[in-house]
């Protein structure tokens, strides 16, 4: 056998079981001869990768004007010389059969991805004609040489094995009958996977309140969940599903109707993109915890294998009453509250300081209570929201410490020692706090670029912050500049120092 590709990247072909083009054989296996880096190996497998292969003795790998020639001969029996022994598959003249290829997405001549460059024809090796998978065959060209172009029905279920949807997670699926698919997700890493169907038109968990049909791999087994909210509640058993770790990598295989059989299910519909999510564990565990970061999506038309970018979320109105609630706050009241104790005791300044650190804690408290209702049951996964989570403790601490403050001294006193101590402790819990809360602010509108929320909330929630924050800097330097006379002003009003002194 003589296989040339166009090309100069690594070439395979194989001998696949099964009625539909497949590098599994359908489960039942394909014996597979790839040229790579001038060798040429044989394979047997049975799933969507390659394991240790054996060299072909006597057969040539080559490449030379911008061509690559694979050249080798086998027996039309299967043999059980082979180290698998059962693994070989016969050539058969006078009965069509399945001949797969692949060859290098980018044109490497070492063994690596195929992407697109895949499919298969049935062949006769009697008389040469070549047909499609389930078509009639039809007699070879006369002509020296043929070129072979695959086609399909746009909106019939394709083949495609080995597509990136997400980092370290690949997904293959093959058609098992007109109405069934075989699927294979992939994890390069020795924890749970899980993917889903999404409704919407973002990647969303939810669906965008619409649901999510999910599939996950946890702890040996397979389970099929239905989820409208940010959790999973009690899946039931894929049967006939897989779940193994094996190599460093997990692997989960499932068939599935493509029709959905109930309103919990979303079909599969090749032809036109439809929301793929998946996720995995953030701590490395088999079993099903939370994914963190780990979680993503894209949209994916299984008829033909192409993956595209799935459109950016929207953020809910909890959401932005969350965003608004954290951001006054931090970036504007509670910063100006502090400055205006620490730099402008004129007048009225600790009534000022006191109403402004109150509605920072309703505020606070608003926003603590907005995002626990949107994340339903994914708390404290991320650096945002367990500094935000000790921001809140702190908050509250805040005021409770000032209602047991020590008396403040009249003019002409001396201030005791737990009077001086509270105030350092009121001070740096409070600055701990201003520091924080801006830097948390920052980090949220971060946050919500690095979690994929469209322009509209990032440019919202930035202009809020900008604003506050631009007001802060402004008083700030204010402050700063009149803070001379500030202090004259303070020796020559006495009473209304006194007066003052009284309320602290």
């Amino acid at each position: 056998i003589e296989v040339k590709l166009t090309g100069t990247g690594w070439i395979g072909l194989g001998f696949s079981q099964g009625s539909s083009i497949s590098m599994t054989g359908g489960g039942d296996g394909s014996d597979l001869f790839v040229c790579a880096d001038g060798e040429v190996t044989r394979y047997l497998t049975s799933i969507y990768s390659v394991s240790t292969g054996e060299a072909v003795s006597g057969a040539t790998c080559t490449q030379e004007s911008g061509v690559t020639t694979m050249s080798f001969s086998r027996t039309l029996a299967a043999s059980s010389t082979s180290r698998r022994l059962s693994g070989e598959i016969a050539i058969t003249p006078g009965v069509s059969q399945q001949v797969i290829f692949a060859y290098s997405e980018d044109g490497s001549f070492t063994f690596n991805s195929h992407g697109y460059n895949v499919g298969g024809k049935m062949v006769d090796f009697s008389s040469g004609a070549i047909s499609e998978v389930g078509a009639t065959a039809t007699e070879p060209e006369s002509s020296a040489e043929t070129t072979t172009v695959l086609s399909s029905d746009p909106t019939e279920l394709g083949t495609v094995s080995g597509v990136s949807i997400g980092e370290g997670v690949t997904l293959s699926f093959e058609p098992l009958s007109t109405d069934s698919v075989q699927i294979e997700v992939k994890l390069d890493g020795t924890s749970w996977v899980g993917v889903g169907f999404s409704q919407g038109t973002v990647t969303s968990m939810t669906g965008q309140g619409d649901g999510a049909d999910i599939v996950v791999c946890a702890g040996g087994e397979v389970k099929r969940y239905f989820t409208t909210s940010y959790m999973l509640a009690s899946g039931t058993t894929v049967p006939g599903a897989s779940c193994t770790q094996e190599s460093g990598s997990t692997i989960m295989r499932f068939s599935r109707t493509l029709a959905a059989s109930g309103s919990s299910e979303i079909a599969i519909q090749p032809g036109s993109s439809q929301q793929v999510i998946w996720a995995y564990s953030d701590s490395g565990s088999f079993t099903l915890d939370s994914h963190g970061h780990n979680a993503g999506g894209c949209s994916i038309d299984f008829a033909t294998g192409k993956v595209s970018d799935s459109g950016k979320k929207s953020g809910t109105a909890l959401l932005f009453a969350h965003a608004i609630c954290m951001l006054v706050a931090w970036a504007g009241l509670g910063p100006i509250g502090a400055i205006i104790a620490r730099k402008l005791h004129v007048g009225k300044w600790f009534k000022y300081h006191r109403a402004l650190q109150c509605v920072t804690v309703l505020l606070t408290i608003l926003g603590f209570i907005f995002i626990v209702a949107e994340k339903e049951g994914e708390h404290f996964h991320s650096f945002h929201s367990i500094l935000g989570l000790v921001i809140v403790a702190l908050t509250i601490l805040q005021p409770l410490n000032a209602v047991v403050r020590p008396h403040n001294p009249v003019l002409g006193e001396e201030k005791s020692t737990l009077r001086t101590a509270w105030e350092w402790l009121h001070r740096i819990i409070g600055w701990l706090l201003v520091v924080g809360g801006i830097l948390n602010a920052i980090g949220g509108c971060l946050h919500a670029r690095e979690l994929d929320y469209d322009d509209t909330f990032f440019g919202v929630t930035l202009g809020i912050f900008m604003l506050f924050f631009m007001t802060f800097l402004c008083i700030t330097i204010l402050s700063f500049i009149s803070s001379g006379r500030t202090a004259v002003c303070l020796r020559i009003k006495e009473p209304e120092q006194q007066k003052i002194t009284d309320e602290k």
